[in-house]
């Protein structure tokens, strides 16, 4: 189960979720692992990220994110999650350092 907290108050949901989760009052399922909403086949897929990547190439120039989120989505869908959050790091990094951040 994937949750969002506060800074300060991180550590006391986590440890919340993980009692909740070995008590079984929680689910133990995590975003990384489903694919219920993913695209149906590969076209659709194709499909719909060209229609990402025209849309992001219009702001590029400005701002690289979408297209740096494009890039890890694709790898992700390609090559599956671990490797797309290993592209979705190093976007990030590109990101962070790029002057529209800035």
């Amino acid at each position: 189960m994937d949750a969002i907290a506060p800074r300060d108050g991180l550590l006391a949901a986590a440890i919340k979720l993980a009692t909740d989760i070995a008590d079984k009052r929680a689910p133990r399922t995590m975003a990384f692992y489903k694919t219920d909403k993913l695209p149906d086949s590969p076209a659709a897929a194709k499909q719909m990220l060209a229609a990402a990547r025209k849309a992001a190439k219009r702001v590029q120039s400005v701002m690289p994110h979408p297209s740096l989120c494009l890039d890890a989505i694709e790898v992700g869908l390609a090559k599956g999650a671990e490797e797309g959050l290993a592209v979705e790091q190093e976007s990030f990094a590109k990101a962070v350092a790029s002057p529209a951040c800035r």
